[in-house]
């Protein structure tokens, strides 16, 4: 889903964006034994969907579809970060060609990890999308909705929340806030043209930048 190279080594955007997918397969046997089970592990960076060839209505659908390959594919390893790209460009005819198609974008995700023989559910949040307009890939213009976390001091508004969310909408030179309530038809109308997306992991706090000592 992403080249592989340098995405071994350790680095910052490793430890922010760096993640790893199992692939599994049967390997054909010709004995009455049970066929051994391979698998292979491949680190990404970005996770790269492509939209333009599935006919997914969301990014949760999007993400099921692109799992369910011939060959078993899962997350071994996710990322604190995990940004997404919806493939939105197809060739047709030779000429790339922008599948307007709408994608309901996810407020939150869960996505199932299988590291250490146990598979569990790590929970995501949207922090931010980016809105590609225009029919080229080369052309056009974007928009980015971006949230900002506020800490708040403990006890002082939302019950059990650690900090409140402010929603601003990058245009241009043109800088909008957007409330909670707005965000819906906000994510709504930009799911036509919604190309990148980040979603932060809700059960790390921090990221240790430190390198690792050899």
């Amino acid at each position: 889903m992403s080249p592989n190279a340098g995405q071994y080594e350790d680095s910052p955007m490793t430890r922010i964006f760096g993640g790893l997918l199992r692939h599994s397969w049967t390997q054909s046997w010709d004995s009455g034994l049970a066929p051994p089970l391979q698998a292979s592990i491949e680190p990404f960076l970005v996770l790269h969907l492509d939209f333009a060839s599935q006919s997914a209505s969301s990014l949760s659908k999007a993400l099921e579809a692109q799992l369910l390959t011939p060959d078993d594919t899962n997350f071994f390893r996710l990322p604190p970060y995990l940004l997404i790209h919806l493939q939105r460009f197809r060739l047709v005819d030779g000429v790339p060609t922008k599948i307007a198609r709408h994608c309901k974008v996810d407020l939150r995700l869960g996505l199932e990890e299988s590291a250490n023989c146990a598979l569990r559910t790590v929970p995501y949040e949207l922090v931010s999308a980016i809105s590609h307009y225009g029919e080229l890939p080369e052309s056009g213009s974007y928009k980015a909705l971006v949230r900002h976390t506020r800490a708040t001091p403990q006890g002082s508004g939302a019950a059990g929340l650690a900090g409140a969310s402010d929603w601003w909408l990058f245009d241009d030179a043109t800088v909008r806030a957007k409330s909670m309530e707005e965000l819906e038809s906000v994510l709504m109308c930009e799911g036509y043209h919604v190309c990148f997306l980040l979603y932060r992991r809700e059960d790390i706090k921090t990221v240790n930048m430190r390198p690792h000592a050899f």
